[in-house]
Formats: structure tokens, sequence, C-alpha cells
């Protein structure tokens, strides 16, 4: 996270039986906030990677709010560029 905010205001962002992998530098958050407002970002027995860049927020804003986001027995895989919020 750079000069960024990742803020978790009454949620849950647990990762339970799931490996989430970083490879070559992936899910950077660039001048850019990433909150989750009384939300649920569960990942339950998947797997999250992101492989080459994959998943990067520059200079915008990824809201979760009053919403789950979860990943439940399941993959989520982002290859080369995929996924990408830029100024947005």
């Amino acid at each position: 996270v750079i000069a960024g905010d990742l803020d978790v205001i009454a949620g849950d962002m647990d990762i339970i039986a799931g490996d989430l992998d970083v490879i070559a530098g992936d899910m950077d958050i660039i001048a850019g906030d990433l909150d989750v407002i009384a939300g649920d970002m569960d990942i339950i027995a998947g797997d999250l990677d992101v492989i080459a860049g994959d998943m990067d927020i520059i200079a915008g804003d990824l809201d979760v709010i009053a919403g789950d986001m979860d990943i439940i027995a399941g993959d989520m895989d982002s290859v080369a560029g995929d996924m990408d919020s830029i100024a947005g």
C-alpha cells in the first residue's frame, strides 16, 4: 500500500483455509483508497492468486459499502493485467 488508505470499518476480512498469493508485485494500491464499510470480505477455502501485476488500483477508489465480497470454495485468478482499475 503506497500513499493510500486501506480501511476496514465494521467488517470482516478473514482468510479461512485458503491461499492468498502475491507474485511479482501484485495487488498494489497506489494513491488510492480501499474501504470496506459494514461488509464482509471473506475468502473461505479458496485461492486468490495474482500473477504479473494484476488487480492493481492506481489513483482510484474501490469501495464496498454494506455488501458482501465472499469467495467460497472457488478460484479467483487474475493473469496478465486483468481486473485493473486506473483512475476510476
